[in-house]
């Protein structure tokens, strides 16, 4: 009776608030005030594993970043490319896979009180993964040299694609084998696993590269040997935490979970990778290279902060949800979210054109103006990832799969004129229109489910304060000013200096130093363009956009996260 209760009133709420904003303090269910100090011990914990997790992936992608030039060196515009598209089929692969077992293991597992009965779970979906996987290797291997003819225009490229695919099939088991460590909130252990297998990765990626000048094949046997060295010790260490149990009944239900959403996935590859076909067909496959670069560079802004938001916001939510002021605070966390993403997005957009000119050749340099174009897509992103929220609390899941759906027939039917007429800016604005179009879709159905009071008003304001921010600073270069001459004179001897106090002559026989004193002028831009976040902040002020208490507010809760590793 309770439960039913509780039910009947969450919905007079709901309804209510689709009108008001905020529901009602007479219909709403009698709840008690969330505590404070247990939701702070449940935020510390997650924000715990959050970070542990994060700061294996950030050091990952900061390796990455690292060896951008040495990719860029040895691979070109065109391995860049080759290595884009491999990555299409295998994510192709993924789809037919519905990404793998993970999240079935995961849903099954809490259905269980009982240790036993939950070992059984992970078990028996690592059974399905080893009979599944083979069979979708060993069918797909035969036609590696139709799909290299039209993903890669060559048929040559069929061995890189049957190495692909195992790679793909150790890749794909081996991580559902080590969802039981996830599942366990073993977070010190699957980082220093994810740890080695970097710096084995690493290791082997400098030798065969750059060492034995294999290029991309180089890559991707580097590649194969990680996951089957990692994919055979995931087994090994979760097969003998859960035994070797199978259950029929739990494998056929994890399948039929997973199976409806096969669909979805395949229209979500389409609506994401439908542009990097095209450009590849209508510009060749160096232009995919440059595009992939561009867009290795973009990751920061989900990595450092769409990512870490969500793993901790996202259950927060419906938290809220069950309070009276939830509305109210999801909307005020979207207007921070948001100025806090504009803000990196805005640096990121005046900083990234020159770090691309600091880590890559001139041939990778047509990308440079695609970059604020992928910036915003990645903003809208965020965007439509908030929006959703109130489709998710419905439980009405479908509409996701809808979505995806015209979304994959949108990029198609505007990515091919695009692209056919405008190359490279043209798959970076398709992007950009798709995810306008998904955040307006998960936008308009959410809020029939759930109505949060979004401050429409502020988010103008804050854009506005942005676009005149980037177009003033976009602006300010050594070469607008004139000091080019300056630079090779005053600037350059000074990186000299400082490199030799570094001792940084020892390194590739004094090419770094040289490498330092020739781009003077771009770290002088890069310390010119840092002027973009005072004038962006003082804008948000001068607007309205922000008051200074909320400014210090926001601050303070940044630093607050520091000390929790330490807990």
């Amino acid at each position: 009776m309770r439960i039913a209760h509780r039910r009947l009133c969450l919905r007079r709420h709901v309804s209510t608030a689709r009108y008001s904003g905020y529901g009602s303090q007479k219909l709403f269910p009698p709840y008690k005030e969330i505590s404070v100090g247990s939701v702070a011990v449940k935020d510390v914990s997650v924000a715990k594993h959050a970070i542990i997790y994060g700061a294996a992936t950030v050091l990952s992608k900061a390796v990455g970043f690292v060896l951008i030039p040495m990719y860029t060196h040895y691979l070109g515009p065109s391995g860049y490319g080759i290595l884009g598209m491999i990555d299409i089929c295998l994510v192709l692969l993924s789809a037919m896979m519905a990404y793998g077992m993970s999240n079935a293991i995961m849903r099954f597992y809490y259905e269980f009180e009982d240790q036993k009965e939950r070992n059984l779970v992970v078990s028996s979906g690592l059974f399905v993964m080893l009979a599944i996987v083979p069979v979708l290797v060993c069918v797909s291997l035969p036609f590696s040299g139709i799909v290299s003819r039209i993903m890669l225009g060559s048929s040559d490229g069929g061995f890189y694609l049957v190495l692909a695919i195992i790679t793909f099939g150790l890749n794909i088991s081996g991580d559902s084998a080590r969802i039981y460590v996830v599942i366990n909130q073993k977070s010190v252990f699957w980082s220093a696993i994810a740890l080695l297998r970097l710096i084995l990765g690493m290791g082997l990626n400098i030798y065969l590269i750059a060492v034995r000048g294999m290029g991309v094949l180089g890559y991707l046997y580097s590649s194969l040997i990680v996951a089957c060295v990692f994919s055979i010790f995931w087994h090994v260490y979760t097969f003998r935490k859960v035994g070797l149990g199978f259950s029929r009944d739990l494998a056929r239900k994890m399948v039929a979970y997973l199976a409806p959403l096969i669909p979805g996935q395949f229209a979500r590859l389409v609506k994401e990778r439908a542009t990097t076909v095209i450009l590849r067909s209508y510009s060749g496959i160096s232009s995919v290279g440059i595009f992939e670069l561009a867009f290795k560079f973009i990751v920061i802004l989900p990595l450092f902060i769409t990512d870490p938001f969500f793993r901790s916001w996202q259950p927060r939510q419906f938290e809220l949800s069950r309070t009276e002021e939830g509305p109210k605070v999801m909307a005020a966390t979207f207007a921070r979210f948001m100025i806090t993403m504009i803000f990196v997005g805005l640096i990121l957009a005046v900083m990234l054109p020159e770090a691309i000119k600091l880590t890559s050749p001139p041939e990778f340099w047509a990308g440079i103006p695609i970059v604020t174009v992928l910036l915003c897509t990645r903003i809208l992103v965020a965007m439509a990832q908030f929006a959703v929220f109130g489709i998710l609390y419905a439980k009405k899941t479908k509409f996701i799969s809808y979505i995806n759906i015209v979304l994959a027939v949108m990029a198609v039917s505007i990515g091919i004129p695009m692209v056919k007429y405008f190359g490279l800016m043209g798959a970076a604005f398709t992007g950009t229109i798709v995810e306008l179009g998904r955040f307006i879709l998960n936008y308009t159905i959410g809020q029939k489910y759930y109505r949060i009071p979004y401050m429409w008003g502020r988010f103008a304001r804050t854009v506005a304060v942005a676009v005149l921010s980037y177009l003033i600073v976009s602006h300010i270069s050594v070469e607008s000013f004139g000091l080019d001459q300056w630079c090779e004179n005053t600037m350059s001897p000074i990186f000299g200096w400082f490199a030799d106090v570094l001792h940084l002559g020892v390194v590739k026989n004094g090419k770094l130093v040289m490498y330092l004193t020739e781009r003077s002028s771009v770290f002088v831009n890069v310390m010119m363009k840092s002027l973009i976040a005072p004038l962006y902040v003082g804008g948000l002020l001068a607007v309205g956009a922000i008051d200074l208490s909320t400014l210090q507010d926001m601050g303070k809760r940044a630093l607050a996260y520091v000390p929790v590793l330490s807990r």
